[in-house]
């Protein structure tokens, strides 16, 4: 099943925590941050945090993960990436990311054209046309486009979304009520949103291991400043 947005507002879940959420998106906010844990399994192995901040109708979002993974021996792999990714009325004006990918440099640059986006990563360049999302997940809007950048090297992956259900999501923060959305295409990952479209975790597999991003904390609600 595609996500549309009609379908996305109407699918929420029920909110289990205080802390993360702000329950009236009617009073818009300026600045928000959310910081998580990435974890294998049940060991953490890095951290990540999205903070953004709204001047009028442009948002800058700030995005960065770092990550450090030995699993028996057999994977030994460090990654850290940082983005800033800037917004115009729900439309991706600009990316600037760098990612050391477990040695390897890796970049995005982008900016907006009256075309779509004009993209330069390491993997591909080109322009993408439409209004196309990233693969920094804040916006539960995201779901509904079917391309998403790579903040990591520019590449434009082709995704379709669908919605697995309400399901309460055990995270450090506590207990949340979220939906689960099942992405596919050229990204496979499971991301978790409040009925409020906040966006609390992700979930992946990597070489028969569980990889997860968990909500630890938060300053604000990001869909408040998405929305304005």
């Amino acid at each position: 099943m595609i996500i549309t947005r009609r379908k996305l507002l109407k699918s929420g879940a029920a909110i289990g925590a205080i802390g993360l959420l702000t329950p009236n998106l009617a009073q818009a906010a300026t600045s928000a941050r959310r910081e998580f844990v990435i974890k294998v399994g049940r060991r953490q192995v890095g951290e990540s945090t999205v903070a953004l901040r709204r001047t009028g109708g442009s948002i800058t979002a700030d995005i960065n993960a770092n990550l450090n993974i030995s699993i028996l021996g057999l994977i030994n792999f460090s990654y850290a990436l940082t983005a800033r990714e800037v917004w115009q009325n729900g439309q991706l004006r600009s990316i600037e990311a760098r990612t050391d990918n477990d040695g390897t440099p890796e970049f995005v640059s982008a900016t907006a054209t009256s075309g779509g986006v004009q993209v330069n990563g390491s993997r591909w360049s080109g322009l993408i046309p439409g209004n196309p999302a990233t693969s920094s997940f804040f916006a539960a809007d995201f779901l509904t486009r079917p391309v998403w950048i790579s903040t990591q090297d520019g590449n434009p992956l082709n995704v379709r979304t669908g919605n697995a259900g309400a399901e309460m999501l055990d995270t450090p923060a506590g207990r949340i009520g979220v939906t689960r959305y099942v992405v596919q295409g050229d990204m496979e990952i499971d991301l978790f949103y409040t009925a409020q479209g906040e966006w609390i975790g992700s979930e992946r597999s990597l070489a028969g291991q569980r990889v997860s991003f968990l909500a630890t904390s938060g300053a604000g609600a990001l869909m408040s400043v998405w929305l304005g």
